[in-house]
């Protein structure tokens, strides 16, 4: 029998609360509202606040932002360095200094001119640079929030379901996510940096949620349900029955502790990848010993040798009896494994290198396999080339649905080669679209466009055309990577 969680008493009404799903997966636990910064307004000082004290709180902010970039992900981290170069900017500094001699308010001067940019943002007509205003108004709360002396709740216990107006991206890194197991925001953006990480890290979220603060005043436990995008308050016992039918089981204690097990594991995997990918382990350095590295990861030493056990499998470690552990050359690397590639991606924010050359494969590589698949494509997968395109081109208005949408339709083309070898590059092509992504969310008609021609010359089973029109979209899509580049320039 499976484990009842959800405490249920005969007074509690089951409700159902309909949203947008930004974020695949089932998840439970208890609802926890948290107020956002308007909810907490009384929290601020009566008297104005001196230019000092801004700067103060500006400057723990960055520790705080420093400390937390340090130990997340490297996508996470990215997204945290363009906040922390915000708040090193002296443009903006000068800028606060005069808000203040003209308002005389340390506060005011800080919401004002925040708000102003965020304004600015907004208003961009590029959509990737638009939704970027997230992170000026995530950098203005936590600054408020530092002046105001508020502390957030994370002290969760047990599985629970975080419930807010908004969750700013650094509020969602902070969290305890062994706790945290779905979200469901009042508010929220699809392609929100909390979205997009959320989506990455298998938690479910849900935005738009059509409920009212009022509604989670009470203690109550749920099931966030994103394949129907809803929350479920009070599940009742024959709700709960319905999921346990349908092969969804809640996690029981010894399970629990499996899954721990093997998370510690893949964490001491993806970390000890990382490190060496950035250099902080050189190629033929060896490694700290296993003792000291469990101590260094706080886990077992059984969980550091399963650690490098595992890398050794992918060709970055060699170890053996009175040797010890040692880096390989990046030639043995098995560079094209789907997990040293995602590694490797994950560390782009310290090694630019690996994600240039990346993309300098796929520059070589689409245009062959364009080619290939004219020569080489039947009748049958034509068809299916057409519908990915169909798909791919109805899914523009939804960036989450659009980018599955155009993996799906560009590992169509590999498929369509009917080579063994470029069929398994299909996981090469999932990460190059996807990191393609997380530099920027653009897609031109002249993209489409483009797109439309390679379809037609591989059905045409025109080689020379599908390899052409592959270079066109390739060139294209590296001028906006470059064009993406020095807009950020200014803070990254």
């Amino acid at each position: 029998m499976v484990k009842k969680i959800l405490p249920k008493t005969v007074t509690e009404t089951e409700s159902y609360f309909k949203g947008l799903s930004s974020s695949n997966g089932i998840a439970y636990g208890k609802l926890v509202w948290h107020p956002s910064l308007e909810d907490n307004i009384a929290l601020r000082t009566e008297n104005p606040l001196e230019g000092e004290e801004l700067m103060q709180a500006i400057q723990i902010a960055k520790r705080q932002l420093d400390k937390l970039s340090s130990r997340v992900d490297g996508e996470s981290s990215a997204f945290l360095q363009f906040q922390i170069a915000i708040l090193n900017d002296q443009d903006l500094w000068d800028s606060l200094e005069c808000e203040i001699q003209r308002i005389k308010s340390a506060e005011d001067a800080w919401k004002n001119h925040l708000n102003q940019i965020i304004e600015q943002y907004r208003n961009l007509d590029d959509k990737y640079f638009r939704e970027r205003y997230e992170d000026f108004l995530d950098i203005r709360n936590r600054v408020l929030g530092i002046l105001r002396g508020q502390t957030a709740n994370r002290n969760y216990e047990g599985h629970t379901i975080f419930i807010g107006e908004e969750l700013m991206l650094s509020q969602f890194l902070e969290m305890d996510l062994e706790k945290v197991k779905g979200i469901a925001l009042l508010n929220g953006n699809e392609s929100s940096h909390v979205a997009i990480l959320a989506q990455a890290k298998k938690i479910p979220i849900i935005i738009k949620l059509q409920a009212r603060p009022e509604d989670f005043e009470a203690n109550s436990f749920g099931i966030l349900d994103t394949s129907k995008s809803v929350l479920i308050m009070n599940p009742s016992n024959e709700c709960i029955s319905n999921y346990q039918s349908h092969g969804y089981k809640f996690i029981d204690q010894q399970t629990s502790e499996k899954h721990t097990k093997k998370k510690r594991i893949d964490w001491v995997v993806e970390e000890l990848a990382k490190k060496i990918m950035r250099g902080e382990y050189e190629e033929g350095q060896k490694l700290p010993r296993e003792m000291e590295l469990a101590e260094s990861f706080g886990v077992g030493r059984n969980i550091i040798r399963e650690g490098i056990k595992f890398l050794s499998a992918k060709g970055l470690l060699d170890t053996g009896p009175r040797k010890g552990t040692s880096v390989k050359s990046r030639s043995d690397w098995s560079i094209l494994d789907h997990e040293v590639i995602k590694w490797g991606i994950e560390s782009v924010h310290k090694d630019p290198g690996f994600i240039n050359h990346l993309f300098e494969f796929r520059m070589l590589l689409d245009p062959i396999v364009s080619q290939q698949a004219a020569l080489k494509i039947k009748e049958k997968q034509k068809t299916v080339l057409l519908e990915k395109l169909e798909i791919f081109e109805k899914a523009l208005g939804n960036s989450k649905s659009r980018n599955l949408a155009e993996i799906d339709f560009h590992q169509q083309i590999y498929n369509s080669t009917n080579n063994r070898f470029l069929s398994g590059l299909n996981h090469l092509v999932k990460a190059m679209i996807e990191e393609s992504h997380n530099t920027h969310s653009f897609e031109s008609s002249i993209n489409i466009r483009i797109r439309r021609k390679i379809v037609e010359a591989i059905v045409n089973e025109e080689a020379s055309d599908a390899f052409e029109a592959t270079q066109e979209l390739i060139k294209l899509i590296k001028n906006e990577r470059i064009r993406v580049k020095k807009v950020h320039s200014k803070y990254l």
